[in-house]
């Protein structure tokens, strides 16, 4: 009894979601003022404050060239950049998929290189939530935005200074809503236990 496998701990079939994954943003890039001809920068990734990944980003006018270390092979991988106008002028840069082609603010480090969330196949974690769990993170980005309790149970009473009284009204009762949702599942699941 027990071992690798045994248990819940450890799964070697369990699911994979975009969250377990390193990223390169090129909207973080570009807020950092990374994205200058000739530069050059690290991207590092760390748990624990330990390094567990690292990136080395070489920029030049219409792509980036990234070089890391894969399975002890060093890898050297370009990317194609692109642009699009804003509205109200200047300019987004956008990655281009070395896949398909398609235009990306993220790419994901797979096996062999970086590439967008849909050549990933990859689902984000909150597709594979219930409804129940979505309520839930409802209610409680409502309660961090009204600057109240994370628990469910405590009620909602101060207005944060500066929102407008409509404003507040409507958010809480959002979260009654979202909160309402979540007590009726769980007292269906109660109820079935009976």
């Amino acid at each position: 009894m027990g071992g690798i496998g045994s248990g819940s701990w450890y799964r070697w079939n369990r699911r994979e979601y975009l969250d377990s994954h390193i990223a390169i943003d090129i909207r973080q890039w570009k807020r950092e003022g990374m994205l200058w001809p000739g530069n050059w920068f690290d991207c590092t990734w760390s748990v624990n404050d330990e390094v567990t990944d690292n990136v080395k980003v070489q920029v030049y006018e219409d792509r980036v060239t990234l070089y890391y270390k894969q399975q002890a092979q060093d890898m050297e991988e370009s990317v194609n950049l692109t642009y699009t106008d804003c509205n109200y002028g200047g300019q987004r840069v956008w990655f281009v998929c070395p896949v398909c082609n398609r235009r990306t603010a993220k790419l994901y480090g797979q096996i062999s290189h970086f590439v967008c969330r849909c050549c990933c196949n990859i689902p984000y974690k909150s597709q594979s939530e219930s409804s129940g769990d979505r309520s839930i993170r409802k209610a409680r980005k409502i309660r961090r935005r009204l600057d109240a309790s994370m628990s469910l149970l405590e009620p909602i009473w101060k207005k944060p200074k500066g929102m407008h009284y409509i404003t507040f009204m409507r958010l809480r009762a959002e979260v009654q809503e979202a909160e309402e949702v979540q007590f009726r599942k769980v007292a269906k699941r109660l109820r079935a236990r009976q």
